[in-house]
């Protein structure tokens, strides 16, 4: 049976240790004491990652030549191999903890240097979320008050769900409703 810790099982699927532990709680996978941390069987949790996440349910855009997915199952390789020569634990989470692999992944999103200001030229100053007019004026940082009402740009596809960084991805819309959406699909 080969085993893998919460942190570097977060790694290679690139996702939190919450999410993990979710993973693990709802399919019951059974966890072995080593060195003092649990570890979970390697093969079980890629059969929670692969129900969860099939290929086909992810947007095109984000698996564009199949660079993200290499990247993803070169990392799961390289851990594997590391299994397979001595069960050398703490290499392997070094070498998994120097990738980050989110900024890799980053370097793929197509984007331009779009301005707020030719967001607004092109979008207009009407929240696309509520359709209410935007202040302008109010403050942009949620440190502020009235940050609430006030302008930030949204990704209409988030970029972790495989949206560009492009204009045509923008939109203008009120602080308050961008946090409320987050990374969903709308």
């Amino acid at each position: 049976m080969r085993v893998i810790d919460l942190e570097s099982a977060a790694k290679i699927y690139q996702v939190s240790k919450a999410t993990i532990y979710r993973w693990v709680k709802d399919d019951n996978i059974q966890f072995v004491r080593y060195n003092g941390k649990r570890h979970y069987d390697l093969d079980a949790l890629q059969n929670a990652h692969d129900t969860r996440h099939s290929p086909f349910s992810m947007p095109t855009q984000t698996w564009v030549d199949g660079k993200v997915r290499k990247d993803y199952k070169s990392m799961r390789d390289t851990y594997i191999k590391w299994l397979k020569t001595g069960n050398n634990f703490e290499v392997a989470r070094q070498l998994l903890a120097n990738r980050n692999i989110r900024l890799e992944r980053l370097k793929l999103v197509p984007r331009d240097k779009s301005t707020v200001a030719e967001v607004l030229d092109k979008y207009g100053s009407i929240c696309y979320l509520c359709a209410e007019l935007i202040d302008l004026e109010a403050p942009r940082s949620p440190a502020q008050p009235g940050w609430e009402r006030g302008l930030q740009i949204d990704h209409v596809i988030p970029i972790s769900k495989g949206g560009h960084d492009t204009i045509d991805n923008l939109r203008p819309t009120h602080g308050k409703c961008n946090l409320s959406k987050k990374d969903k699909l709308i």
